[in-house]
């Protein structure tokens, strides 16, 4: 899929919502906002992909068995 120019509806992959590669610019997404509010911004800017350049997406049994 190629970089989104203007506002929409968009039907887009879950790896692709979550490697935040739509715009050139990161994004804020829900959970990002809720662990900069809940935490701080430093610990929203390590969970970001495109933030944070050491950044490994956490893996864990459990979040296979969340998948329809």
């Amino acid at each position: 899929m190629s970089k989104i120019t203007k506002s929409g509806a968009y039907s887009i992959s879950e790896a692709t919502y979550h490697a935040d590669a739509l715009l050139n610019v990161p994004t804020l997404n829900k959970t990002t906002a809720h662990v900069m509010l809940t935490r701080s911004p430093r610990h929203a800017w390590l969970q970001h992909p495109r933030l944070n350049p050491d950044y490994e997406p956490e893996v864990k049994p459990t979040f296979v068995l969340g998948k329809a």
